[in-house]
Parts: C-alpha cells; sequence; structure tokens
C-alpha cells in the first residue's frame, strides 16, 4: 500500500483521487503476475506498445522494473494525469476522471474521436458525455459495454477505497 500511495502522491499530492486504486481492483483484483487474453499485464494491466510509449514519454518510468508494482502504480498515475488534462476543458472533476478511466481502458485515440463527436453536437453534455455518444460510438459495440461497465464500476468502487481513509480523495462524492 505504502508503494502506490507513494506513487500516487508523487503525480497528484496529498489529496490524490480513490479512483486509482480502485482501478487496480477492476484491472487485476490487487493480482500481480497476471496476463490478460488481449497481453495486458501486472496489476494494471498495461500492453506492452502503452508500457513503451509510457516511458518514451515519461523520464524516470524506464527505471523501474516494467509491470512491476512500482512501475504500474507511477505508469497508471501518469497515464491518467494525462487523460484527465485531454478532457477537463468543460467538465468538472469526477467526469473528467471517469472520461479518463473510459481512455484507459478503451485508448486514448478512441477518447479523443468520441470526445469530438460529443463537441460537434450542440446536444452533448459535457459533463454526461459517456452516456451521450452511445448513438455516435466509434467504437465496436462490445469495446463500447466494456468501456461503459468499466466506469460503472469504478464509479461505485471509489468511495469504498476513500472511505477507508488510506487511499485518497473521492471525486465522485455522492
Amino acid at each position: 500500500q505504502r508503494l502506490f500511495v507513494g506513487e500516487y502522491r508523487q503525480v497528484f499530492g496529498l489529496n490524490f483521487p480513490a479512483m486509482l486504486p480502485a482501478q487496480i481492483q477492476i484491472e487485476s483484483g490487487w493480482r500481480d503476475g497476471l496476463t490478460s487474453s488481449a497481453n495486458a499485464r501486472g496489476l494494471c494491466q498495461f500492453l506492452e506498445i502503452t508500457g513503451e510509449n509510457l516511458e518514451r514519454q515519461n523520464d524516470g518510468l524506464a527505471a523501474l522494473a516494467r509491470f512491476s508494482p512500482a512501475w504500474c502504480a507511477r505508469a497508471q498515475s501518469l497515464l491518467i494525469r494525462d487523460l484527465r488534462r485531454m478532457v477537463a476543458e468543460g467538465r468538472s472533476p469526477c467526469p473528467a476522471h471517469l472520461f479518463a478511466a473510459a481512455g484507459y481502458v478503451g485508448s486514448p485515440s478512441t477518447l479523443r474521436r468520441e470526445i469530438a463527436l460529443c463537441d460537434a453536437d450542440p446536444a452533448c453534455n459535457k459533463n454526461r458525455w459517456f452516456m451521450n455518444v452511445a448513438s455516435k460510438q466509434s467504437r465496436r459495440d462490445d469495446h463500447f459495454r466494456e468501456s461503459r461497465n468499466y466506469v460503472t464500476k469504478l464509479y461505485s468502487l471509489e468511495p469504498l477505497y476513500a472511505e477507508s481513509g488510506r487511499w485518497g480523495v473521492s471525486i465522485c462524492l455522492r
């Protein structure tokens, strides 16, 4: 736990989002050494290409053993931070983090396409984009359902980690 809290604080400060450990619960159930059917690996279930890209973009990440718990915590923090920045404009913190999580599980490029669809549609609410884009999706149906289910699970797990007092703060206060 200390390792993850330390890495999360380096990227987000003392009030890091409790959604980060909730993501690991969803990704791997906190079991290290897993490899998915899509070849995603480790606690955070990163693909090799995603790991390579993150290491190219972030000094110091490559010094850690790829897919180790320390690497996972830092890579996850950096990727979520960057995805949140990408989606933050015009959005409150909770939707911004949920959309970042959709990019984490679905891919940043898909997230960009779907945000562009929402931005081009005057009826699309930026804070509820994920629910509005269903009729305009740019992913296969199974991938879209997976991302939507992922975000729903994350939204329900986040308060459990925040309530512990050790795993960050709630971004989506109820």
